[in-house]
């Protein structure tokens, strides 16, 4: 009974090291992108991320990262995510055609004149 037990006890550690580890950054057939959290095991959901570029991103709540649409904090505050996931920066253009601009958080800018020579409408837009 003894050397059954071992030899099962050796084929379950032989079988763990030989399934993948999948930790950490992964992408579907279908290009989606998602992250496995390397301490659980489990895919993150929900949360917002900053990568080694201080560049931020969105992983929504079905664990993929958000990309190409507008992102509502809930706190009066609207961001886009372009097609690779990260917060548009700066000067941009969305699918929709239309000029907006963000702080380097990602934050996009409404209802103001900057520097004299941009103005930006109630929803964002600006124009020079």
């Amino acid at each position: 009974m003894r050397k059954m037990f071992t030899a099962a006890l050796a084929l379950s550690a032989a079988l763990v090291m030989a399934t993948p580890c999948y930790a950490g950054w992964n992408q579907t057939a279908t290009n989606k992108w998602y992250f496995t959290d390397d301490r659980t095991g489990e895919v993150v959901k929900s949360q917002w991320a900053q990568d080694t570029t201080d560049k931020w991103f969105l992983i929504g709540s079905d664990g993929y990262v958000v990309v190409n649409r507008w992102i509502y904090d809930g706190n009066d505050t609207w961001y886009y995510a372009g097609s690779d996931g990260y917060l548009l920066q700066g000067k941009y253009k969305v699918p929709e055609n239309k000029n907006y601009y963000s702080t380097p958080e990602g934050r996009y800018i409404t209802d103001t004149i900057a520097g004299g020579s941009y103005k930006f409408d109630a929803d964002g837009q600006y124009y020079e």
